[in-house]
């Protein structure tokens, strides 16, 4: 029997007793929509089906603003190797930001590839191994105006300089189209003094401004320093400046206010108090994006919501905005310790009053909730849910939040939805 994996990082590919995904079903046309105001809601939501107990083997299936399937079996660790130079494994993730032309798929720790799919398609574009000669564990990309990306790598090797750009803990710049790295940013004078990493993650972009969480955990991710925010140049991502997230730990989720205006950051505090209600050094912050007389970014304080405060356990990384006023933000359910059974919860947070309001708890303990992902400009929020199997889809007017519908993608895949999307 399959062992569930307890913890923030479980990423362990246990191969037996995984249900395999299906044959490809293709890829999706489908138009652009717009909200009331003509903002761009996208075309839909990519969804990663990947056991959490194991995460063997991955099924990405696309599904439509309304919550319909467009593509049962989009990709799938079963794709014909012919069309993966690198096949592909169970720990996948999507970027933070929207995905246009193609779907893109991080494959973090052992494989360190991202893999380009063509959304009308499902073609493999190219694929481009970040990997340099280690594991190099790479979590979020986003483009920049030059026509590169850059990639955000957590690990550090502890043995560089076999192969061009192999020392980690960094962004690596890349030129998709063409599968080359062109270049590295150093993040080594950015590391925590007692861990001496900067582990950079998630990163999300303003029109002028890249933002990279950088969660400063130790080798074991047992410790970590006070979490920071850098940020960058849109054009050509330069390092600009640093800021501290004061009293926080593992800084792991970003996210943009939909007029661009605020930044909030989820904070889950140390791996080793995960299994408290009220765990030290997690909360949710936000900034509000400034400049100073001098023209340089400014990022000032307004709200801050204290995991310890609310006792659902600490912060996931998964946060989203519903409105420039309204948060969505996931706790972490326990498996062990005094609160074991405690369920996973997305909560709404306001902004305005600092009220809290729990929207969905998991049904089959915790780590079964998935992601959190509102678009905005036409009032939609979506909550992955592999316990149920289901796709939770909520519908905004305003403050209000109307009943779920919940949708279910091809019943005969075997793979419960955990990861979301925007493209």
């Amino acid at each position: 029997m399959c062992r569930l994996l307890s913890g923030f990082l479980a990423a362990a590919l246990l191969l037996a007793c995984e249900p395999q995904p299906p044959e490809g079903t293709g890829g999706a046309l489908v138009e652009e929509s717009f909200g009331a105001n003509g903002e761009s809601c996208g075309r839909g939501v990519a969804v990663a089906m990947i056991d959490p107990e194991s995460y063997a083997s991955v099924n990405v299936a696309l599904v439509g603003l309304d919550g319909s399937t467009l593509s049962g079996s989009f990709i799938s660790s079963a794709s014909a190797p012919s069309a993966l130079n690198a096949a592909l494994s169970g720990d996948v993730v999507f970027p933070s930001s929207r995905m246009k032309d193609d779907i893109i798929l991080i494959d973090r720790l052992v494989v360190s590839v991202l893999t380009f799919v063509d959304v009308r398609t499902a073609e493999v574009r190219s694929q481009v191994s970040v990997r340099t000669g280690f594991e190099s564990n790479p979590q979020d990309y986003v483009e920049l105006d030059d026509g590169t990306a850059l990639v955000s790598r957590l690990e550090k090797n502890r043995s560089p300089g076999e192969e061009s750009y192999d020392q980690g803990d960094d962004l690596v710049r890349i030129d998709a189209p063409r599968s080359t790295i062109l270049g590295r940013v150093d993040l080594s004078e950015y590391v925590s003094e007692s861990t001496e990493r900067a582990r950079p993650s998630t990163m999300v972009r303003t029109d002028e401004h890249v933002f990279v969480s950088l969660t400063r955990h130790s080798s074991d991710f047992q410790e970590a320093g006070e979490a920071a925010l850098l940020v960058l140049d849109a054009q050509d991502g330069g390092v600009e400046d640093i800021f501290p997230v004061p009293g926080l730990k593992n800084c792991g989720g970003l996210a943009l206010s939909p007029d661009q205006s605020s930044l909030a950051a989820s904070c889950g505090g140390l791996v080793s108090n995960a299994n408290g209600a009220s765990p030290e050094a997690s909360g949710v912050v936000v900034f509000e994006i400034g400049e100073t007389p001098s023209g340089d970014v400014m990022l000032g304080e307004t709200s801050r919501f204290w995991a310890d405060e609310l006792a659902y356990g600490p912060f996931a990384s998964g946060i989203s905005f519903a409105t420039d006023d309204f948060l969505w933000v996931k706790t972490y359910g326990a498996l062990e310790g005094a609160d074991a059974g405690r369920p996973d919860r997305v909560l709404s947070l306001s902004l305005g009053d600092g009220e809290h309001e729990v929207l969905l708890e998991s049904s089959e303990g915790a780590f079964t909730l998935g992601d959190v992902l509102c678009i905005a400009p036409c009032g939609i929020c979506m909550v992955a849910d592999a316990g149920r199997g289901v796709i939770h889809r909520y519908s905004l007017a305003g403050n209000h939040i109307a009943e779920p519908t919940s949708h279910r993608i091809q019943e005969d895949i075997g793979l419960p939805p955990l990861l979301l999307g925007w493209f």
